[in-house]
């Protein structure tokens, strides 16, 4: 029998939500996509990100923010829009060394 998820579980889900929800928005606020070109740090100010996903978003830190449960769906919008200094070519080399249980990297198996 599943055990009941505990705090850190349900934190780490609801930090993994918050940076879904900000990716998701990008699609659809251009505003905030001027913002976040303008004063990235300023910008996230307003959303309730965690001190680590914070820091992990200013660095364009792709595969920590998978690993941490973001989906990757969502993460390539930062890459699209050439957000916190990543490109398309940047997401893709990233996603692919990310491992999903931790961000850690890994040898790509196609590589």
């Amino acid at each position: 029998m599943a055990s009941s998820p505990g705090a850190s579980d349900i934190r780490g889900l609801r930090a993994a939500y918050t940076v879904n929800r900000l990716c998701h928005r990008l699609h659809r606020d251009p505003d905030l996509v001027r913002r976040l070109r303008e004063d990235p740090e300023r910008a996230l100010a307003d959303w309730p990100l965690t001190a680590e996903d914070r820091r992990l978003l200013l660095a364009g830190d792709i595969a920590a923010l998978y690993g941490r449960g973001a989906h990757p769906v969502l993460l390539v919008r930062i890459a699209a829009l050439s957000l916190f200094g990543v490109t398309a070519d940047d997401y893709s080399r990233r996603i692919r060394t990310a491992d999903r249980r931790g961000g850690a990297p890994r040898v790509p198996t196609d590589a």
